[in-house]
């Protein structure tokens, strides 16, 4: 009888454990954070940051794409610095190259 071992990559994308994501930034890096979310739509807002609090892979990767798409590269950059220690901004990047290019 022939064995076969399934191995998926169960790395998570948050540095940090058992929390709402945005509640770890301090205030000056939560305002800096509305700031750069301000020209997209309350909807829009509410969503992405809905997906960052779950700390789930696949919604922090819908929440950056939907980033991506809506705000300059700029402000996409400095969300990333904002959010790089909490999640790992190198594993995103290398997913979002790989699965959404």
């Amino acid at each position: 009888m022939q064995s076969t071992e399934v191995f998926s990559d169960t790395r998570s994308l948050c540095k940090v454990d058992d929390v709402i994501l945005l509640e770890e930034l301090d205030n000056s890096q939560s305002k800096e954070l509305d700031s750069i979310l301000s020209p997209l739509s309350t909807f829009e807002i509410e969503l992405v940051k809905e997906e960052l609090n779950t700390c789930s892979e696949d919604e922090i990767i819908k929440a950056f794409r939907k980033l991506k798409r809506r705000l300059p590269e700029s402000e996409y950059k400095k969300i990333e610095e904002i959010l790089s220690p909490l999640i790992d901004i190198e594993e995103l990047n290398s997913i979002l190259k790989n699965k959404y290019v």
